[in-house]
């Protein structure tokens, strides 16, 4: 069992070989030989991930460079697989990886996820912030929460996962409405195996998670930085469940591995909804989808963060729990990029295209189609809009005059002004009648025929 390679997370590969206790005691022993050679912890915490980056991406993409750790020499090249959140400047002596709260790209791992600081102290920033906004500080039960909160951190950081968890559960009992520390115990759960102690119980890390997620929403309505962090909550209750539906996979309960997997696709969303950058919640959605045979959904989620982090495709590449589906997701990807080469995509929305004519479809990670995007585009003959697409704006299509043939979907709510006039050679339109039309869409003469 030992020589098994640690992936990035707990996947339905690794749960055929091993329980998610075994799991994590592997990458604790890698962990424990970085600490031989380090007395702080986050350094071990950035040697052991970009070590995992290395050996896992880098030799595949033959890269020659390898971050040293050391304070004489300087490191001058970034990682070959582009992971743009890391960062190999010379920091202190070692190698710095952060992030902020709220953001999480294609660096993100398992054991950077149970042992990066940087977060912490964000959420801890964020929580004083709070904590003055509320006045805690003048209620002398709850400033002891944030003193036993203060104390577990440092428990947490040591691998005392026993003493963090105690002094966790004794802030709560103080507050009850104490997110902060309902968040650090669930991860106490979720990650907590050392060689001091282990107190793993992924049941008991969904709960305390969960309350954490129910306590924060009352601020995360209000307060920007608690909007991060809830989206953080969210993507930990996500792994939480996703982790646990693995977990029963191990034993080959197969109904109640399905259950957790719906619930930890709908703990991602909720990250997602909270911040558009997190995108490895979005990323780990579509693996939720693809165990869920929900194939479709998840390659817009693969397209989606693969757009706004190349790193993406490359991590996508390596991931087991995409193998069923590889053939798959390689045709969409080079279907869709294909086609967004010659694109400019904002937030889904096309507003500019300079691609060749002919018939042209339009890939469904499309939401809408610009203004004037193609107008004046005599070289197109027929264009498929698909069902992701709910607007058209002003002169989309105007004087396309080799444009024949259209069928615009139902999910089209509008359609701009002149959006299609000027196609003189435009033979047939065929749309809902729920879409909303503006002024001169179509030429006067034109036949239209609805699909509902």
């Amino acid at each position: 069992m030992s020589n098994l390679p640690v992936p990035y997370y707990y996947s339905q590969y690794t749960a055929k070989e091993r329980s998610y206790v075994d799991y994590m005691g592997e990458i604790n022993k890698s962990i424990c030989s970085e600490i031989e050679n380090s007395t702080n912890k986050q350094i071990a915490a950035n040697a052991i991930f970009s070590g995992e980056i290395k050996s896992t991406l880098i030799n595949n993409q033959n890269a020659t460079e390898k971050a040293l750790y050391n304070q004489t020499q300087q490191i001058d090249n970034t990682l070959k697989a582009g992971f743009s959140s890391v960062s190999n400047q010379l920091q202190s002596g070692f190698s710095e990886v952060s992030r902020e709260i709220g953001v999480m790209n294609a660096s993100m791992n398992m054991a950077f996820a149970s042992l990066n600081s940087a977060v912490q102290e964000s959420a801890q920033t964020i929580c004083d912030r709070l904590d003055k906004m509320n006045d805690i500080l003048n209620n002398p039960s709850l400033t002891k929460s944030r003193e036993l909160f203060r104390r577990a951190i440092v428990s947490y950081n040591k691998g005392f996962y026993e003493e963090a968890r105690d002094d966790l559960i004794e802030a709560i009992n103080a507050n009850r409405t104490d997110y902060i520390s309902w968040f650090l115990l669930g991860k106490t759960y979720l990650f907590g195996t050392s060689e001091f102690s282990t107190v793993i119980d992924l049941d008991a890390s969904i709960e305390a998670i969960k309350n954490a997620l129910k306590y924060i929403k009352p601020d995360a309505k209000t307060y920007e930085g608690a909007r991060g962090m809830a989206a953080e909550i969210c993507f930990y209750l996500g792994l939480a469940q996703q982790t646990k539906a693995m977990d029963l996979l191990h034993v080959k309960n197969i109904t109640e591995c399905q259950k957790y997997l719906v619930q930890a696709e709908d703990s991602y969303s909720q990250s997602w909804d909270y911040s558009h950058e997190m995108l490895e919640a979005r990323y780990n959605s579509a693996r939720c989808k693809v165990l869920l045979d929900n194939v479709q959904d998840a390659l817009v989620d693969l397209v989606t963060v693969a757009q706004k982090d190349t790193s993406y495709r490359t991590k996508i590449e390596l991931e087991s729990d995409f193998d069923n589906v590889r053939e798959v997701i390689n045709y969409k990807f080079q279907t869709v990029f294909d086609f967004l080469i010659y694109c400019e995509v904002h937030n889904g929305v096309m507003v500019k295209y300079s691609g060749p004519g002919g018939n042209i479809v339009i890939p469904d990670v499309i939401t809408a189609i610009g203004e004037s995007v193609f107008v004046k585009y005599e070289s197109i003959i027929g264009i498929t809009i698909p069902s992701s697409v709910t607007n058209i704006g002003n002169e989309a299509f105007r004087w396309c005059r080799n444009l024949k043939n259209v069928i615009i979907p139902s999910s089209v709510i509008s359609i701009g002004d002149y959006a299609f006039d000027g196609c003189l050679n435009l033979i047939s339109v065929k749309l809902s009648r729920r879409s909303i039309l503006g002024k001169n869409v179509f030429p006067s003469d034109l036949n239209i025929t609805y699909i509902d």
